[in-house]
């Protein structure tokens, strides 16, 4: 279904649909920066609701560089957060995934999250795509200011290797909110021609200072998902197909 839909759809009580669930997400925000993919969303998420009889919150599209519209979100959650609340009562939770297909969104916007309405994050870092952007420029000998917004500063400079990319990453967005997050590994995922990983950032709250936080009863299965391979996912694409009976 994409990313836009796997969260709200995690909400889902498949096994007892009428069953009220405590707490959900409220509206899900969607950027990209071409309006046509917004619209393909909108219609899939239509279609998803008609076909299953899914139930999805309310959703907005924001389309342009995400730097620039993510203003009109981070608002919102803002004014939500202002609100009066019964003593005891928690405020919004907020999470927010980062799909970096390209060097598109800028530390400073990771960094003005964090500032503003204090999210949980999730990170797509594109590993092999930085790595190329990193050589063409050694190679070109040009300034590279997509890398500098990237990364927020010029420390990617010294990067020696694709296998030093996504700790120098978590370094600098630990820097730039201040180390608010609980401390994870990033989660390393091989295609058959990209190399990417999944940088979970969630914030400590007052139960988790100091301590491995509710994030370390993941850290397990996150290291066995980090062994997955492609052939492996295609195995499990053609089992679930028919068209093999077993994954080996």
């Amino acid at each position: 279904p994409g990313s836009c839909f796997i969260v709200p759809l995690a909400d889902q009580r498949f096994k007892d649909p009428d069953l009220p669930l405590a707490r959900r997400f409220a509206k899900v925000f969607c950027l990209d920066q071409d309006p046509a993919a917004l619209k393909q969303v909108a219609e899939r998420r239509a279609a998803l609701e008609k076909a299953y009889g899914l139930e999805f919150p309310e959703y907005a599209y924001l389309d342009g560089d995400a730097n620039v519209s993510i203003e009109a979100a981070l608002k919102e959650v803002e004014e939500e957060e202002r609100k009066p609340r019964v003593r005891g009562q928690l405020g919004p939770l907020t999470l927010v995934f980062v799909d970096n297909l390209g060097l598109n969104i800028h530390m400073k916007t990771i960094q003005a999250i964090q500032k503003r309405i204090r999210a949980d994050l999730v990170v797509h870092l594109p590993t092999h795509a930085i790595w190329r952007c990193i050589e063409a420029y050694r190679k070109a000998g040009n300034e590279y200011q997509a890398l500098n917004d990237f990364f927020g500063c010029e420390d990617w400079k010294a990067v020696t290797s694709a296998d030093e990319i996504p700790a120098l990453y978590h370094k600098l967005v630990q820097q730039a909110t201040g180390g608010a997050f609980q401390d994870f590994k990033p989660v390393p995922i091989h295609g058959d021609k990209s190399r990417f990983h999944l940088c979970i950032y969630v914030r400590h709250t007052t139960r988790t200072e100091g301590k491995a936080g509710w994030l370390a009863i993941i850290s397990q299965l996150a290291a066995e998902c980090g062994t997955i391979n492609y052939e492996t996912i295609h195995q499990v694409r053609a089992v679930s197909q028919g068209k093999q009976k077993t994954l080996f």
